[in-house]
């Protein structure tokens, strides 16, 4: 996709508080890898705990296989890292 194309696309899109999108109500972010719950919704996470919204994150896959051959960063301390970053990113949102 095109960035004009993408960007015409963004300012049709519907524009609503947070409120609005969630009716109030607690919600979920399902991530499918470490670090894509805050590229892809920090505001939102941002937002939420700023107006003392219920949000939880659920991230589906350990991130791992982000480098499956790495010496320095063998599966485990991969892992650990990971995870280590997703709950800093979060206690900063």
């Amino acid at each position: 996709m095109r960035a004009e194309v993408y960007l015409a696309a963004l300012r049709t899109s519907p524009v609503c508080t947070l409120p609005e999108l969630t009716g109030d109500r607690p919600f979920v972010i399902l991530s499918p890898h470490p670090d894509d719950e805050t590229l892809g919704a920090g505001g939102l996470i941002a937002e939420a705990c700023a107006i003392g919204q219920e949000g939880r994150v659920i991230v589906a896959t350990d991130g791992s296989g982000s480098h499956p051959r790495s010496k320095q960063y063998p599966r485990q301390r991969l892992i650990d890292l990971r995870c280590s970053e997703v709950h800093k990113a979060g206690a900063a949102l």
